[in-house]
C-alpha cells in the first residue's frame, strides 16, 4: 500500500509539473529563452525522479525517497540560482520582468525549505519518509504551480510586445504553452 500511495503522489506532482546569466541585459529572445530553459530542465530533472520509481516500484526504499527528494531540492536550488543570475531582458517591460522572475525565485526558496524542513523531520524509514509524502509533493506543486503562473504573468506583461513575442516564438518555451 506505501508503495501504491507513493506513485499516487509522484503521478500527481507529473501532471502539476505538465501544466506548468548577470546583470548585463539579454536580448528578449535569449532571455526568454533562458527561463524556458532553466523551468524546462528542473521540470524534466523532477519527472525523470518520477519515472524512475513509476519503472521500477519494487526498488523503492527509504534511501531512494530520501535520495530522490534531495536530488529535487538540488534541481530547485540550481533553477533558482539560474533564475536570479539572470538581467533584466532588453525590452520596456525588462525591470517588470525581472521582478516577476525574483518573485518566482523567493517561491521556489520557500518551496524548497518547506521540504527540507519536512524531509529532516522525517524518520528514516519508508513509512515515516510516506507519512510526509503528501506534505512534500504539495510543495513540489506548488513549486510547479509558481513556475505557470509566473510565465503567464510573463506573457501578459505586454501581450503584444517583444518579449510576449520572445517566449511564443522559442521552441524551449513550447512546453510551458501547453
Amino acid at each position: 500500500m506505501g508503495r501504491t500511495v507513493l506513485a499516487t503522489g509522484l503521478a500527481t506532482l507529473v501532471l502539476a509539473l505538465g501544466a506548468c546569466g548577470s546583470d548585463e541585459s539579454d536580448s528578449a529572445g535569449e532571455w526568454a529563452d533562458s527561463v524556458c530553459s532553466s523551468i524546462g530542465d528542473w521540470r524534466a530533472d523532477v519527472q525523470a525522479t518520477v519515472e524512475e520509481f513509476r519503472a521500477d516500484p519494487a526498488s523503492i526504499s527509504a534511501d531512494s525517497l530520501r535520495e530522490a527528494t534531495d536530488d529535487t531540492l538540488e534541481s530547485t536550488e540550481e533553477l533558482v540560482e539560474e533564475l536570479r543570475d539572470l538581467g533584466p531582458p532588453d525590452t520596456g517591460s525588462g525591470e517588470e520582468a525581472r521582478a516577476e522572475i525574483d518573485e518566482l525565485a523567493e517561491s521556489l526558496e520557500s518551496s524548497r525549505d518547506s521540504v527540507q524542513e519536512t524531509l529532516e523531520g522525517s524518520s528514516e524509514t519508508v513509512s515515516g519518509l510516506l507519512a510526509n509524502l503528501s506534505s512534500i509533493t504539495a510543495e513540489l506543486q506548488a513549486a510547479a504551480s509558481a513556475t505557470t503562473q509566473t510565465f503567464e504573468r510573463l506573457l501578459a506583461l505586454d501581450p503584444g510586445g517583444e518579449l510576449a513575442q520572445a517566449f511564443r516564438d522559442e521552441d524551449s518555451c513550447a512546453a510551458l504553452q501547453e
